[in-house]
């Protein structure tokens, strides 16, 4: 049958998957401020040239997919929705 697993070896595994996301997030928040910081620098330069967003060109693939791709679009890109959401929500 199965191999007992015995609650001390399930509790140090969840210890070290809940560091291993723990270290993620915490490396996920550095970049951030890394970002904010470059932003700010950015903005503090004083420079009078707006970025202008070009969107002339560009095409919505999506829109041009139909319901059954759109739908294996959707569930291949759940994963990182996902944790996309969670990242956002700490």
């Amino acid at each position: 049958m199965f191999p007992v697993v015995s609650d001390i070896s399930c509790a140090s595994l969840k210890s070290k998957a809940n560091e291993a996301l723990d270290d993620a997030s915490k490396a996920l928040l550095d970049i951030a401020e890394d970002i904010e910081h470059e932003e700010a620098k950015t903005q503090a330069s004083g420079s009078d040239n707006e970025m202008v967003d070009n969107v002339e060109g560009w095409i919505d693939e999506r829109e041009l997919m139909d319901e059954d791709k759109k739908q294996v679009l959707d569930a291949s890109v759940m994963p990182v929705r996902l944790v996309l959401t969670k990242v956002r929500l700490m």
